[in-house]
């Protein structure tokens, strides 16, 4: 049933996510050995998880898996349903980057990229996933054609978009000075195919890297998340992060969000403040109680229609 559940899995879902499936259940298929399931067996199953060394993280997402595949079961195949209950795992603050770092790094490549040609395709690489927060993949498969007003992302033979998403990101203004200086004739693919797979380029990455002592975040995610952590630090929209970075969730972007770092201070200093008494207050700003308007839900004209209704009452007893 797995292989069939797998096959479905395709008309909706990225070869990258089955890849990720497969071996998750077949985990699951080579454990369980009995024809009924419950609590126990769940527990017995995340026992079964650590003894191979799986942290927590790493235990959940098999546990995610596998609850998807129950409920297909459940629902085109009439098993009964299951509930999966998941570890509790503490959140984790991604390592990211700060601007003096990516300065750092932007501008030692720059120095860099008159040497060799690997570090111009690194240059490339930087300015793409810091002035954008794409995904490494989509840095990977991007065409020359594919980059005008804005940069279309989009689907390329074997490859797709994650969730088979495609969309158009606008650009920073210092990525088009940038593309608008950068030589390129006769190439088709932004990276100019330079590294064969994108583990190459990971590794070329991670090992520039180290050797300006700036090793911590992952050496291409790092960009995504420094890039919603310093959107999100900067108190824009959760929302608007999320459309641009195209998480599928709410709660994925939000988990950029560094609370440790929230002005919590500024919240509690502005206790106590009576802002009708402020200056620069306006009518948008005090309560829906003492605003003078005359919409139904007003509280003066609320009452007004009690009162005419009592009035009523009276009269019929």
């Amino acid at each position: 049933m797995i292989d069939q559940y797998l096959d479905y899995l395709r008309t909706y879902r990225s070869q990258r996510t089955v890849d990720t499936y497969r071996p998750q259940l077949a985990r699951w298929q080579a454990f369980w050995r009995s024809d009924s399931i419950n609590y126990e067996t769940f527990k017995n199953y995340v026992d079964h998880l650590r003894s191979e060394k799986l942290s927590d993280g790493s235990i959940n997402s098999h546990l995610r898996s596998l609850k998807a595949y129950l409920n297909w079961c459940h629902k085109y195949l009439g098993h009964p349903k299951y509930h999966v209950p998941m570890l509790k795992v503490n959140k984790k603050i991604p390592k990211v980057w700060n601007n003096h770092q990516l300065e750092i790094i932007e501008t030692i490549l720059n120095h860099r990229a008159q040497r060799s040609r690997r570090y111009q395709i690194l240059r490339r690489t930087h300015y793409m996933l810091r002035y954008t927060g794409m995904r490494a993949g989509e840095v990977f498969h991007l065409a020359w054609e594919d980059i005008g007003p804005g940069i279309r992302i989009s689907a390329k033979g074997d490859w797709t978009t994650k969730n088979k998403q495609d969309s158009i990101l606008p650009i920073h203004p210092k990525l088009m000075e940038f593309l608008q200086w950068e030589e390129h004739r006769g190439e088709t693919n932004y990276l100019d195919h330079h590294f064969k797979e994108l583990s190459h380029l990971t590794y070329s990455m991670r090992k520039f890297q180290k050797s300006i002592d700036l090793d911590g975040p992952k050496p291409l995610h790092g960009y995504r998340a420094s890039v919603a952590t310093e959107l999100l630090s900067g108190n824009m929209n959760p929302i608007h992060v999320q459309h641009l970075l195209r998480h599928e969730r709410i709660s994925t972007t939000e988990l950029y969000l560094n609370t440790t770092h929230l002005p919590l201070q500024d919240l509690v200093n502005s206790l106590g403040i009576n802002r009708e008494d402020t200056k620069d207050v306006t009518k948008d700003t005090r309560w829906p109680e003492v605003e003078l308007n005359h919409r139904h839900t007003d509280f003066q004209s609320l009452e007004k229609k009690i009162d005419k209704l009592l009035r009523l009452v009276d009269k019929d007893q």
